[in-house]
């Protein structure tokens, strides 16, 4: 299982962040190298790749579901494309929530699966050849945006307003997987998640959206976690949204939760008289039996402009 947790030097420059910039120019000409000898392949129906520029938490997989939910309201049948980070199966493989869990697909793919069907592998080429076998008239890619080898149709950048670039350094010195003005130079539609607001020059279509919560739970005190790229989002949303939170445990992202772990978890939660919250991709990480007895917060991504946004999809092919 592949885990990630935000550098707290990578908010902010820092000495850490400058003796590490010597890797970050070796970092960025490797990528470029291997960017540059990669042949692009366009393969026979559309394909939409929602990326980003920072490394985690920057809204990729509610930005899929969304717009995978608009295509099928336009009337296609979209089928989305992972590489399922964590994942144990290595062969290309449907996800199916009844049989396989996070261990076998990765968590990502499992939430992606209840709105399209979803395929894992390493091996996009064979997911995408597979999808299209079995249906599928348009593809979502889950993140590739500095992936050149698919030609892809429709290139949307993912900004997390809250994230936005950290201290817009290269990784690793920053969270930047590429600078942003190549990310800008190759995206053809911008989606920018949350209420803060991000400088950006450029003439790239831009949509706003936001985080509704769809789950029915009162507002309450409770003892939040959140294994994720950048866990603030969680805690934000919970207090913006008029959860008073008691104390806040941070875990690395795609972090298996273990025995251990929860019961002290729950010791942390009954010292308070507080309920257990998460949200809905941490929840699928959580034993089974602690699982009742635990809140997740369960989101939708809305466009600010869903006519504008409906626009764009239609006219992209």
């Amino acid at each position: 299982m592949i885990m990630f947790r935000t550098p707290d030097f990578w908010k902010r420059k820092g000495i850490l962040s400058y003796l590490l910039l010597p890797i970050a120019k070796i970092y960025y000409a490797i990528s470029w190298l291997h960017q540059k000898f990669t042949t692009t392949k366009k393969v026979s129906r559309p394909v939409i790749c929602v990326g980003n520029v920072v490394l985690g938490g920057a809204g990729k997989t509610p930005v899929v579901i969304a717009i995978s939910k608009i295509l099928k309201d336009l009337g296609y049948q979209p089928h989305i494309i992972s590489r399922g980070y964590g994942a144990v199966i290595r062969q290309v493989t449907k996800v199916d929530p009844k049989k396989h869990n996070y261990l076998n697909v990765g968590d990502e793919p499992l939430l992606l699966s209840k709105t399209a069907p979803t395929w894992v592998s390493t091996d996009r080429h064979q997911s995408i050849h597979l999808a299209i076998k079995e249906g599928a008239d348009i593809l979502i890619l889950d993140d590739g945006l500095q992936n050149k080898s698919i030609y892809k149709d429709l290139n949307i950048l993912v900004i997390d307003s809250l994230q936005g670039f950290g201290n817009s350094l290269l990784f690793p010195s920053g969270p930047l997987r590429e600078p942003l003005n190549q990310a800008l130079k190759n995206s053809h539609l911008i989606v920018v998640i949350g209420d803060h607001d991000i400088p950006i020059k450029t003439t790239i279509p831009k949509v706003h959206a936001k985080f509704d919560i769809t789950s029915d739970i009162p507002h309450q005190s409770v003892v939040a976690f959140a294994g994720l790229g950048y866990p603030e989002k969680f805690l934000y949303t919970l207090e913006h949204h008029g959860f008073h939170v008691f104390e806040f445990l941070k875990y690395p992202d795609h972090h298996p939760y273990t025995i251990a772990q929860m019961n002290k978890l729950f010791k942390i939660a009954q010292s308070y008289g507080a309920r257990l919250i998460t949200t809905e991709k941490d929840f699928t990480r959580i034993p089974e039996q602690y699982q009742k007895d635990i809140l997740f917060l369960k989101i939708e991504l809305c466009f600010d402009d869903p006519i504008l946004i409906k626009k764009i999809l239609k006219n992209a092919f």
